[in-house]
């Protein structure tokens, strides 16, 4: 039987001990890796703030899609805020808005009274 030498089984090791150590948070169903998540949250605020002048703090976040079975990143995250929804998708590790709802205003009567 072949012995494994020490520098492989240390670094092996340590990418089980960093996989196990990850941490995840729930977020539209979907559980994904914390920081970076996180982190996406924090450059898509930013993004839906601009983008729609609301503040910040009114803007609403959910992941609605990963990059596929067993992915634990964000590639879509929806965004809430003002009577607006947004939709950001991730593309080459940059956030774009990809599509944007607003609510309709009341429907006037032009007729005369």
């Amino acid at each position: 039987m072949k012995r494994v030498s020490q520098p492989v089984w240390v670094i092996f090791s340590l990418v089980l001990l960093m996989v196990g150590c990850m941490s995840t948070m729930l977020s539209g169903g979907f559980e994904v890796e914390k920081d970076s998540t996180e982190q996406a949250f924090e450059n898509v605020r930013n993004r839906a703030s601009f983008e729609t002048g609301c503040d910040k703090s009114q803007i609403d976040l959910v992941v609605l899609a990963t990059s596929g079975q067993g992915s634990v990143y964000a590639t879509q995250i929806g965004a809430t805020g003002c009577g607006q929804r947004s939709v950001y998708s991730r593309i080459d590790y940059v956030w774009v808005l990809d599509s944007t709802a607003r609510p309709q205003a009341p429907a006037t009567s032009n007729s005369p009274q």
